[in-house]
């Protein structure tokens, strides 16, 4: 049905006929925008399974179980378990929180049919009905206007732009916007997927959503570990076959060197850590819908604020007022008012708000003779009572009805002109000639944004706003919020030279951008693209379908509460409190998840090389082997792991958002961190061959391989604690700091007691009890091995993580 034929027909008058209603539900389907398919609990719990460290970890298990070691096979899988667990009851929670936080556009609409008024479900709207519209209002369809009085849409949520647009017969009106004033009559022309929310919709199910950079870095980890692993097993294997060993017993010494260079403890420490990262982001009033952007959010180096309703209120409000006579003020902004547009509403907001003053009364207390409606000719309108004429509008018009002097006047506008260039809608007050004051109306910046701005950009994040809305207007934001324009030419670029600019030189000169204005939705997904191509990690702010593109193109999306469906189903993060300063503190939550990652990692890749180290120079020397294969799960598990775990919830370090982002392709381990785990592997290795041939010779295979399998865990156990400062030297005063490392710690040693000790720990181990004399030799070996990191520290310039302060890049 076309919509020349829709706007013609009788139904302008009686609306549709319930019957032909019917029909065209049938023909056109409900009102209902598409919506992308939720994940199910069953898909959250496969997707936890999606891991290349989980199938490193599943081709282990599936090999144990092949070679008949359900012992270890077991202890593999459990790893595998505990991981899943996690990560569901993490990513199930925040889905079930997106749900209860989702809000529906228009639950109800009024529309005619058959000649009557009735409210219906909005889902129920069919091209062709007639639906009444009155201020506070969502529009519930795409349409055109039939019948206007005073009628204002606030189409922020498609435009960016924060002041409402009139709209009179024959004018479009769109799904999602908002009545701010008047009332009226639309016919609606589209439903559904046909209007323009739902074709934005269309388009974000068709953009494809990047991988996070720690999801890049796990892969690259995960990869690089599985290749390491299978060329030492195999060059042992094949170099075992060569020297006359037997094929089951190398394949068996193949996977305990397997199990040994695998840290089943790596993947349940990363989900931890990201999963309490969640947590604390949450207690941080910023709900992160995935785990792996959690830690996202630490490596942002760029933020794309929208304006409306993120910076600012998303509200029109008096905000500054410079007035005669506060009581003449008062009643002049009552009187001359028929709360027909958003300003006129500010305006009666704010005498609401002064100290007894009811509007209402005072409008019931005096009596209307005549009005004057405002109009862009004359730029003022007036209302006459007993008590005179009171007058409101532009100041240029209202001066000149003034008794004032010129040079009192010439004041008052140098002042409009001051107020003017801060972004502010000037309205001047007049009462009989006598000239009243000014009242300045803005989209006010929200509380704390100017403070959280400072913080994040000493952080070496950069802020760049992104807006629908005039460039004095959001030149005059910025300012606000300590980001002043120093070079129009170079930091602003509005929608038009946008358009016409090529991807290749947009993506050159978009880092010295500061303010887009005027842009289309097209155009932000354009930017945030650039962005990416010049390097950076780009968190998009928004609330507006017009947002919801951009908002799945960029690493991160930050939405907040009360953003539309469509944006908020797009995002990562919901901002709870709506406060832009909420984005600092989640950032600084992302870059301690980082930093606790990078500690784990590093800490339980030294212990794995160790092990590795241990059975490979041993075979290598033609010994029996050092460790079992279940000892080595238990270092891992137990003496690693559970120092691993204490890792996860290490304080952030104080200096944390005085570091500028880390790069983009930064990996979790980097070349001094190589180093590192190289000296700690070969160190404690040789000291463990060393160890166990001295002991062999002299006592036993089975007390040397109780040695070897006790130093191993305890000195895992005791070095940790240098691992907790990666940018500096051990200090025994913050050993205090982690309680819960303390207490890992002295639960691993008891373990490994009672793994030595126990008559049930001797015989599932095949240990044997330890003399006094030989905790000498395993102390000494720690101490020496600790030495040697904190030396090796200093020697790699003492900074692990890359700390730059202030950078040129700060804009």
């Amino acid at each position: 049905m076309s919509i020349e034929n829709l706007w013609y027909n009788d139904s302008m008058v009686k609306g549709l006929t319930c019957e032909e209603a019917r029909q065209r539900l049938v023909q056109y389907g409900p009102n209902v925008l598409p919506e992308k398919q939720h994940f199910s609990a069953v898909s959250i719990f496969i997707h936890q399974f999606t891991s290349p460290l989980i199938f490193v970890l599943l081709g282990a298990t599936a090999i144990t179980i092949i070679l008949g070691d359900l012992v270890d096979a077991a202890v593999i899988g459990s790893a595998v378990l505990i991981n899943t667990i996690l990560g569901f009851v993490q990513e199930y929670k925040a889905e079930m929180t997106i749900a209860a936080l989702k809000k529906i556009l228009t639950p109800q609409a009024k529309v005619i049919r058959d000649g009557k008024t009735i409210a219906i479900p909005a889902a129920h709207l069919v091209p062709g009905d007639i639906v009444i519209l009155s201020a506070g209002d969502h529009v519930p369809a795409d349409g055109r206007v039939t019948e206007a009085v005073s009628f204002f849409i606030n189409e922020a949520v498609l435009t960016g732009e924060s002041l409402p647009v009139e709209k009179k017969a024959r004018s479009e009106v769109f799904m999602g916007t908002v009545m701010a004033a008047g009332r009226g009559k639309m016919e609606v022309v589209a439903t559904a997927g046909q209007t323009m929310i739902g074709r934005m919709a269309e388009k974000i199910t068709e953009t494809k959503k990047e991988a996070t950079p720690l999801q890049k870095e796990i892969n690259r980890l995960a990869r690089g570990l599985a290749i390491i692993v299978l060329v030492l097993c195999g060059l042992l294997f094949f170099l075992g076959l060569y020297y006359g060993q037997e094929l089951v017993a190398m394949l068996t010494t193949a996977v305990a060197i397997a199990v040994s260079a695998i840290p089943e403890g790596l993947v349940v420490s990363l989900t931890v850590i990201l999963s309490i990262g969640m947590q604390r982001i949450m207690k941080r009033k910023a709900l992160v819908r995935r785990m792996v952007a959690a830690e996202t959010l630490g490596s942002v180096s760029t933020i794309c604020a929208d304006k409306t309703g993120t910076i600012t209120r998303g509200t029109m409000t008096v905000v500054k007022n410079d007035v005669i006579s506060i009581a003449d003020a008062v009643k002049t902004a009552v009187l001359a008012n028929n709360l027909e547009d958003p300003l006129e509403v500010a305006i009666w907001d704010w005498a609401r708000a002064q100290d007894h003053v009811d509007p209402q009364k005072i409008v019931d207390g005096s009596e209307r003779l005549s009005e004057m409606p405002f109009d862009s000719i004359k730029k003022y309108m007036s209302v006459t009572t007993q008590e005179g004429v009171w007058v409101k509008g532009a100041p240029e018009a209202v001066l000149e009805m003034s008794v004032l002097p010129e040079k009192e006047r010439d004041t008052w506008m140098k002042k409009v002109a001051h107020w003017g260039s801060e972004g502010l809608r000037v309205i001047a007050l007049l009462h009989n000639k006598t000239f009243l004051g000014l009242i300045g109306i803005a989209d006010p910046v929200r509380e704390g944004v100017e403070e959280a701005v400072h913080h994040v950009r000493n952080a070496g994040v950069a802020v760049t706003m992104v807006t629908g809305d005039y460039r004095a207007t959001a030149e005059a934001v910025l300012r606000s919020i300590g980001l002043p324009i120093e070079d129009p030419e170079r930091e602003i670029m509005e929608g038009s030279e946008l358009a016409a600019i090529s991807e290749e030189e947009l993506s050159r000169r978009v880092r010295d951008i500061r303010l887009f204005c005027r842009v289309s939705p097209d155009q932000k997904h354009k930017i945030v693209s650039a962005l990416q191509v010049a390097g950076e990690v780009v968190a998009m702010t928004g609330d507006g379908v017009n947002d919801a593109l951009a908002l799945k193109r960029a690493d991160i999306g930050i939405v907040v509460e009360g953003a539309s469906d469509v944006a908020r189903e797009t995002a990562d993060v919901v901002l709870l409190d709506s406060n832009f300063k909420t984005i600092v503190g989640a950032i600084e939550e992302g870059r301690a998840i980082f930093d606790n990652i990078r500690k784990v990692t590093l800490y339980l890749l030294s212990n794995a090389f160790v092990e590795m180290g241990i059975i490979a120079g041993a075979i290598i020397m033609g010994w029996p082997l050092p460790l079992s294969a279940l000892q080595i799960l238990w270092i891992n598990l137990v003496d690693d792991g559970l120092p691993g775990i204490a890792l996860t919830i290490d304080p952030a370090s104080g200096d944390l958002m005085r570091r500028s982002p880390r790069r983009k392709n930064e990996p979790i381990i980097d070349s001094k961190m190589n180093i590192l785990i190289l000296m700690v592997s070969m160190v404690t290795m040789m000291l463990s061959l060393g160890t166990f041939a001295w002991m062999w010779r002299s006592y036993s295979l089975g007390f040397a391989q109780t040695i070897v399998f006790t130093l191993t865990a305890v000195v895992s156990l005791l070095y940790v604690f240098s691992f907790r400062r990666l940018d500096g030297r051990l200090r025994v005063g913050e050993l205090l700091q982690n309680r819960w490392l303390l207490g890992s710690v002295a639960v691993g040693f008891i373990l490994q007691l009672f793994a030595v000790y126990h008559p049930w720990g001797n015989l599932a181990f095949r240990t044997v009890p330890l003399p006094t004399g030989a905790w000498g030799v395993i102390l000494g070996a720690s101490v020496i091995i600790i030495g040697m990191i904190e030396v090796t520290k200093r020697l790699t310039g003492r900074q692990l993580s890359v700390v730059s302060r202030h950078t040129e890049r700060i804009r």
